[in-house]
């Protein structure tokens, strides 16, 4: 029984029942128990929580129809979370790749550049995030000699990270 644990091992297994349903990509029964458990055990999420947070709602967004307002709200939901995960100062590709999604969804591309700008500064091998960062700076109709703007336009779906690209979220 759940109540005989101790609270330490409530907390642990409540939080490993969460991992369990993500991994199984039950996303709405780990979003559940994630949100309860942030509720009953950590009102201040640490770190990684709110990244986790964050890729639920994103994913949620990425299965929505292209242009509901359910896809609109996920990316509103997911926005805080993103944002806070941001905020703890460490560099986490998939981190920024999220918020980066949320900002570009949102066509909110002068808040998205200094995000991309920080994924091409810490991964210059990626030409993906050159490339991404020369659309938008064309976007934006701005350039710094480094990179020449890119005449074409912006591909947000290009923008999303690994996780949210696939067969569901073709365009």
């Amino acid at each position: 029984s759940f109540n005989a644990l101790n609270p330490q091992a409530q907390r642990d297994l409540k939080f490993q029942i969460a991992q369990l349903y993500l991994a199984l990509e039950e996303w709405g029964n780990g979003l559940y128990e994630l949100l309860e458990w942030v509720e009953k055990y950590e009102k201040s999420p640490k770190l990684n929580i709110n990244a986790i947070l964050a890729q639920i709602y994103t994913n949620f967004a990425s299965m929505s129809e292209t242009g509901s307002l359910a896809e609109k709200q996920f990316y509103e939901k997911a926005e805080p979370y993103a944002k806070k995960s941001l905020s703890t100062g460490l560099f986490k590709e998939s981190w920024y790749q999220v918020y980066l999604s949320i900002l570009l969804f949102n066509d909110r591309y002068e808040e998205a550049l200094p995000l991309l700008e920080k994924l091409f500064q810490e991964l210059p091998e990626k030409e993906l995030y050159k490339r991404q960062l020369s659309i938008l700076y064309g976007t934006l109709d701005m350039n710094d000699g480094l990179i020449p703007p890119d005449i074409s336009s912006l591909d947000k779906e290009s923008l999303k990270p690994d996780f949210l690209v696939g067969p569901g979220n073709a365009s």
